[in-house]
């Protein structure tokens, strides 16, 4: 398949976002047109085309699953999104609200909203703000029929399916067995994180060796390392994910 050869309509100060090589693949392009859109971004970066290229999951991660090697991007800064701190979520969901004619809440109306997230990502800050779009009230009974009628069925329908299709594309069906175990114990724990003997325990195959399987979960974006042994759902949101798939 042809790779575009000249550079992207990008000006000189905006920023070009680009879908994840993830998406190209499973629309049928084969691995090797990953590597060539990657060395043609490399090129328009290298003659000044200024860009940020985004992912589901790590591009590392990426890259070491199609077998590519790191250098077809060497040379371009690495950035991993965490979750906003309560005042830069608060200053976003300021700023995106005023866009949706919420010019009149206070801070106390933007924690109200802030504090029925489980993730203070920019995806869900912009997702409620969207919902929120023109609202004149933030009381405790409306904005629990937004996220009852219209927040969570968004994410159910559009946000969830990804995390099903991961697992079908990533894992074995022996693998996904032992996954959704493990994951499923994490969404049932009473804390936010489970240790690594913990997680091994809830293993439900023997034949699927844990080590491997774990290392899985955290390239896929399904898991994160936290304090030295102890692990954590990636996002919060999945522990409604698999709450709703009977965890």
């Amino acid at each position: 398949m042809p790779v575009p050869t000249r550079p992207s309509p990008c000006s000189s100060t905006s920023c070009c976002v680009f879908r994840p090589i993830e998406n190209l693949l499973e629309q049928g392009f084969e691995q090797r047109f990953a590597k060539q859109v990657l060395s043609t971004l490399r090129v328009w970066r290298g003659s000044g085309t200024p860009m940020a290229i985004a992912g589901s999951i790590s591009m590392d991660f990426l890259l070491a699953d199609l077998g590519i090697t790191s250098q077809v991007m060497n040379n371009v800064d690495r950035l991993t999104l965490h979750p906003f701190e309560p005042e830069e979520a608060r200053a976003m969901l300021r700023q995106r609200g005023q866009g949706f004619g919420l010019k009149s809440w206070d801070d106390a109306c933007l924690d109200a909203v802030l504090a029925r997230l489980d993730d203070l990502h920019p995806f869900f800050i912009d997702l409620i703000a969207r919902k929120l779009s023109g609202a004149d009230r933030c009381d405790a009974d409306y904005l629990e029929r937004i996220f009852a009628r219209q927040y969570w069925p968004d994410l159910r329908s559009s946000f969830f399916p990804q995390f099903q299709e991961r697992l079908a594309k990533h894992f074995s069906p022996e693998e996904r067995a032992a996954a959704e175990a493990l994951l499923n114990a994490l969404a049932r724990a009473d804390s936010d994180t489970l240790s690594r003997p913990a997680l091994a325990e809830r293993l439900p195959d023997a034949a699927v060796p844990f080590g491997p399987l774990l290392e899985k979960l955290q390239r896929q974006e399904f898991v994160h390392a936290l304090a030295p042994g102890e692990y954590a759902l990636a996002l919060r949101v999945l522990r409604q994910w698999r709450i709703d798939h009977g965890a």
